[in-house]
């Protein structure tokens, strides 16, 4: 894949000596089973001993980027977690002072692929952190209003222009049409897809994908100040076991 002020026939010429040089070679792949997704939500702390910091993941398996409603959950994330002025930036960041920067995205894959909100907070500010992830997704789920409707379209139609101005973008952008199998013109029809989304249907998607009661909570911290009673576990609702630096 090439961007770039080069034509298409120097291009072929200077991948020319590939053709004898580059021999063929089998390759396998590694194959494996899809895990199964949690009926309630989990908990795994690793235990670093004196650790002033927490990071912390939460997520699910959720789909691939070529699934129809990858661009829907897309949409659906951006007011949620994916723009800098996210629900969830704003409140860990910009209103708590717990972080540099909190996040949420589908990751891109062709094999079924992680819903993923990630942060890295203060210790003290661990548990915090989780119920604010867990309530703020809780909430979500009751819906936005026709402005923030509107606002996410914009910023993420707008927003498109800006995506593809590289050589390196626009490489990216091929790279994604060769990896799913999409076709020329899939930036447009993804644009018709954000521009049809109603009020109702981001309702759907967010009940269908946004889950915080059905995923796994991963946190690396100091285990002595973060998992007491009354704490993390308690608050998700599961047992607690203590294996050497590892809980589950």
């Amino acid at each position: 894949m090439v961007a770039g002020n080069v034509s298409k026939e120097q291009v072929l010429t200077a991948l020319k000596p590939f053709e004898t040089e580059w021999k063929t070679k089998e390759v396998k792949w590694n194959t494996y089973q899809i895990p199964q997704n949690p009926e309630k939500s989990q908990i795994y702390f690793v235990d670093i001993p004196g650790l002033r910091q927490s990071v912390i993941y939460v997520g699910y398996l959720a789909l691939a980027r070529n699934d129809p409603d990858y661009v829907k959950a897309d949409f659906v994330n951006y007011r949620l977690g994916g723009a800098f002025t996210s629900i969830l930036n704003q409140i860990l960041r910009e209103e708590k002072g717990f972080t540099y920067g909190a996040s949420s995205y589908f990751q891109e894959m062709r094999t079924k692929a992680p819903f993923i909100a990630a942060t890295s907070v203060r210790s003290d500010a661990t548990f915090e952190s989780i119920k604010i992830f867990r309530d703020e997704m809780e909430k979500y789920r009751n819906g936005i209003s026709e402005n923030d409707l509107q606002f996410i379209k914009n910023c993420m139609i707008l927003s498109n222009a800006l995506r593809f101005e590289t050589n390196g973008s626009l490489v990216g952008m091929l790279s994604t049409m060769s990896k799913y199998g999409l076709p020329d013109d899939y930036i447009k029809m993804e644009e018709n897809v954000i521009k049809n989304m109603t009020i109702e249907e981001h309702k759907v998607i967010t009940d269908k994908y946004i889950v915080p009661d059905k995923m796994y909570y991963v946190v690396v911290g100091d285990a002595s100040t973060q998992m007491k009673p009354g704490g993390l576990c308690d608050y998700l609702c599961v047992p607690c076991w203590l294996n050497d630096s590892f809980y589950h």
